[in-house]
């Protein structure tokens, strides 16, 4: 999840130093993106049956 927050803020950082703005925009913008898309993905992790701890009988 870090990994997803750290890598938009990034892109959102470099975006807005190659358009040279003033106001941080595509920071901001990419940086809640990331937050959004990390909660998705911790909580489809989060309900996916775990089909390890299903212990099948032989």
């Amino acid at each position: 999840m870090m990994a997803i927050i750290g890598g938009f803020t990034f892109l959102g950082y470099k975006i807005d130093q190659w358009m040279d703005n003033e106001f941080k925009g595509f920071t901001l913008a990419l940086v809640l993106f990331g937050v959004i898309a990390s909660i998705i993905y911790g909580v489809k992790n989060l309900l996916k049956p775990d089909n390890k701890s299903k212990k099948t009988k032989k």
